[in-house]
């Protein structure tokens, strides 16, 4: 898969390393946060947080790879990570916070962004959010 330029397919959310899927996935302002779609570049204080809430029903403890590829409304990539987790053996889920966006040291420009998170190649969730001034 290319992720030089953001990936326009419909997102899969399913987990098919593991019976399982992402349920929930947003953009939040703080950590535990609830979900936003803007924010103000003069608020934002630290990083932005990620939210995925995942189910799944797995035997044993296994490690799912995640990457996010973040963008902005440009095109341009900005930012990848790799984010694995565990999901482990008689859980049916859990929830986890991964800080997105620019550092906090960095000014934030003006415009739209894209999240985007793949597991092995295949596109999950793709969220979206702007900053205005």
């Amino acid at each position: 898969y290319d992720t030089s330029i953001p990936n326009t397919q419909t997102p899969d959310p399913s987990l098919r390393t593991v019976p399982g899927r992402i349920d929930v996935a947003y953009v939040a302002a703080v950590h535990e946060g609830t979900p936003i779609t803007s924010i103000s570049a003069a608020a934002v204080e630290d990083w932005l947080w990620l939210y995925l809430d995942f189910s799944y029903a797995v035997g044993s403890d296994k490690e799912i790879p995640l990457e996010l590829v973040e963008y902005f409304e440009d095109g341009f990539e900005f930012r990848r990570s790799s984010e694995p987790f565990t999901a482990y053996a008689g859980y049916v889920g859990q929830s986890l916070w991964f800080g997105v966006g620019l550092a906090p040291t960095e000014p934030w420009p003006v415009g739209r962004y894209w999240i985007q998170v793949y597991n092995e190649g295949r596109l999950l969730a793709q969220l979206e959010y702007e900053v205005t001034e």
